[in-house]
């Protein structure tokens, strides 16, 4: 016994060439990272890990007939498919209506301007290139991830492009540092506390989008789930 486990020191050569003998890689799973939105057909948990469900942990849920913005789609060799959702987590491909995929965003916009991925914060209404909203479009909803392309100034505040005329205000990607005059409790979106953060006095926070209302009182949502109670913040 050498107390090792292999003693072929070329074992992983050796592996390698059995996989491309036996065309092994076309078992494995292949990975899009392309965005794009669908409806969902049925109530459904979304989990934390893209395994079985059985052993993962939920980290949210889907309603049905929500739309959702997919930014991650595994394909197994069998066909069936995990979807990840900003914001959400992973879900099976079966939850969702077929043919109901569409582009995350409308037609890239000219230009040349780069396409990148933005996480939205807040729910945010759509804007023509003069700041005056868009009608007959739905507002897009927080914690999903949009397709921007560059950013542009609007009756002199900063918007993000996402097709062609079509913008969303900044503050709802970038948010707004704001001091905490008080230590401050972080509560969910029932206005409950579900976590033992504190942040103290004195401690600057990204906030999103307007204020909302829960449960009577004002929040600032500070991230996923997170809002902390408008009165706590110094007023800008």
């Amino acid at each position: 016994m050498t107390g090792t486990y292999a003693t072929d020191h070329k074992y992983n050569q050796s592996l390698d060439s059995r996989i491309a003998q036996y065309n092994l890689s076309k078992y494995d799973p292949k990975i899009s990272k392309e965005a794009k939105s669908y409806t969902v057909k049925e109530n459904a948990a979304a989990y934390a890990w893209p395994t079985d469900h059985s052993v993962s942990a939920k980290s949210g849920s889907v309603k049905k007939d929500e739309t959702v913005t997919v930014d991650k789609t595994i394909t197994y060799y069998n066909g069936s498919q995990r979807m990840h959702i900003a914001g959400k987590g992973w879900v099976n491909s079966t939850i969702f209506k077929k043919g109901g995929s569409m582009a995350a965003v409308t037609q890239a916009p000219k230009g040349q301007d780069v396409k990148v991925n933005k996480q939205l914060m807040h729910n945010s209404y759509v804007y023509d290139g003069e700041g005056k909203r868009v009608k007959g479009v739905k507002a897009l909803k927080e914690d999903n991830v949009v397709v921007t392309y560059g950013t542009k100034k609007i009756n002199g505040k900063k918007y993000y492009r996402i097709g062609e005329d079509r913008y969303i205000a900044a503050g709802n990607i970038d948010g707004t540092m704001r001091l905490l005059k008080h230590n401050t409790y972080v509560y969910n979106g029932s206005g409950n506390r579900d976590n033992e953060i504190v942040y103290k006095k004195g401690k600057s926070l990204a906030t999103y989008g307007k204020s909302v209302t829960i449960v009577g009182k004002k929040y600032y949502k500070i991230g996923i789930h997170q809002y902390v109670k408008v009165s706590n913040f110094e007023k800008l």
